[in-house]
């Protein structure tokens, strides 16, 4: 999602952040992501105090925490109901297939948002950058 001061939840798939950008923004302020919990958020510590903790990585990549931890971690089926129908994403291997149907979901009128304005506009409302 790119930052809107106006912007609120519209109960749809396109809010929060990723955890690549999560890991990006805490690695910009020297902290490290050590877990993703409870499908969707994540245990961060700073690095300083982190080198003070002698059995704990920080050498595991985030692709590695979210493919362990929330792909990999099935009860998110029960927990997560609603995203049912996205989960083939996870699954997708072609990286332009995928950018299309993220794109295409966002930006055409969804079941998922309660909302009259359903659509998000690629590049205003959200971005979606998959080379990493």
């Amino acid at each position: 999602m790119k930052y809107k001061e106006n912007y609120r939840w519209d109960e749809g798939h396109c809010f929060g952040f990723s955890a690549q950008s999560g890991d990006e923004v805490m690695r910009q302020h020297d902290y490290t992501i050590l877990q993703i919990y409870d499908h969707s958020n994540i245990v961060c510590v700073q690095n300083e105090i982190l080198d003070e903790i002698p059995f704990i990585s920080r050498d595991i990549p985030i692709d590695t925490l979210y493919r362990v931890q929330y792909i990999h971690n099935f009860t998110r089926f029960n927990a997560l109901p609603w995203n049912d129908s996205v989960n083939y994403w996870l699954e997708l291997t072609d990286k332009e297939q995928l950018k299309n149907e993220i794109i295409f979901y966002f930006s055409t009128i969804n079941h998922r948002s309660n909302f009259e304005n359903k659509t998000k506009v690629h590049g205003v409302d959200f971005l979606c950058d998959i080379s990493k």
